[in-house]
């Protein structure tokens, strides 16, 4: 155990120390990204009949599905 702890980089929503390995959660507000979007059977005029936007956070990488249109 380390008397001052050296935290690194965010890992899996945890800061580890560099020193001793010591693992503290981390809360932070999410920055999210759009890395997909999703179409789902189209129906006679070729109209979406339903999207979802999948967003990743680009901090700790906790995914978000977001319903844009449909059922």
């Amino acid at each position: 155990m380390c008397l001052r702890h050296k935290f690194g980089k965010i890992e899996n929503r945890y800061q580890y120390c560099l020193k001793c390995g010591k693992s503290i959660p981390v809360k932070h507000e999410h920055i999210w990204v759009l890395t997909k979007e999703i179409n789902y059977t189209y129906d006679i005029n070729a109209i979406p009949l339903r999207m979802d936007n999948v967003y990743h956070c680009s901090i700790c990488g906790e995914p978000k599905v977001v319903k844009i249109a449909g059922n």
